[in-house]
């Protein structure tokens, strides 16, 4: 069996406070990012993927629930941006997975996913057309 390996970043967004959103994404396997006084983040960690603690940063216990980077990052938003974050990644060429989210100032997410076209082609196309899915 192969590993999943996939890159994730975000776009770049006007944040409040950049030393408290630089110490909020230094909790996680990510690097900060700045462009043209905006600032963003991408995946650090072994598979590339969305940053998550699994443990207290400090105290290195094991978490009840595990905390993603985007579970407050909109808290530090400038009113009305919009953080994007997409992710990519495949299990050697057995599949590709990915997925984009928008994050609103105001907490509010739109997504999407990548093996969402499976249903879209079915709908433009009709119950007729052949299609099979994009793995062996």
């Amino acid at each position: 069996m192969a590993n999943w390996y996939g890159t994730c970043r975000s776009n770049y967004v006007h944040v409040k406070n950049p030393t408290a959103f630089a110490n909020w994404i230094d909790q996680f396997e990510a690097k900060l990012i700045e462009k043209d006084g905006r600032f963003g983040f991408y995946s650090e960690n072994e598979y590339g993927d969305l940053p998550t603690l699994w443990e207290h940063p400090e105290t290195f216990e094991e978490l009840d629930e595990p905390m993603s980077i985007l579970d407050k990052i909109h808290e530090h938003l400038v009113e009305n941006e919009v953080l994007v974050v997409m992710e990519a990644g495949a299990e050697k060429v057995r599949y590709v997975s990915g997925w984009a989210l928008a994050i609103h100032s105001s907490g509010e997410r739109v997504e999407l996913h990548l093996h969402d076209i499976y249903k879209l082609a079915q709908d433009e196309f009709g119950g007729d057309a052949q299609i099979t899915e994009a793995t062996y």
